[in-house]
């Protein structure tokens, strides 16, 4: 496998990053939600979200060579969209790719405790690099997810 890169995404990574957000939730979130509950979740973005992250640097992608694997992001205080091609998982990218966007939070807003949403499916991850569950909610839609924080290193 390339080497992988993170940088900040461009308005042109818009279209590859829509898909790697399909692919993720279609793979993996039917271990935790019923086949309406997975359709709702891919269909529910904004991509002028992120188009404006991307206007701002505050979403980030991951490289292996010249194809877009990855990304991650932040909204204040908040980790939004990290989705890693589903035949690129567990290699370290979204390890690396929410250690981007952690140090971007504490670099643009001086907090040390980062938020997130977390689907279902991703809670072992979260927990896996220093997330704990707040509390669990449910969405617009009515399906659960964990709100998850993490406290920074000073």
């Amino acid at each position: 496998m390339n080497e992988i890169v993170t940088e900040p995404a461009a308005a042109a990574d818009v279209p590859r990053l829509l898909e790697i957000r399909h692919a993720a939730f279609a793979a993996h979130a039917p271990q935790a939600y019923s086949p309406a509950e997975v359709e709702t979740l891919i269909a529910d973005v904004d991509p002028d979200e992120l188009y404006a992250m991307a206007a701002d640097a505050r979403l980030f992608v991951a490289r292996a060579g010249t194809v877009i694997v990855g990304l991650a992001g932040c909204v204040g205080d908040r980790l939004r969209h990290v989705y890693v091609d589903p035949g690129y998982t567990r290699r370290g990218i979204a390890t690396v790719l929410v250690g981007r966007v952690e140090d971007e939070v504490r670099e643009r807003t001086g907090r040390r405790l980062v938020r997130a949403g977390v689907a279902l499916h991703a809670r072992g991850f979260y927990l896996a690099n220093g997330y704990v569950l707040d509390r669990l909610a449910t969405a617009w839609d009515g399906s659960s997810y964990a709100e998850m924080v993490k406290r920074l290193p000073t």
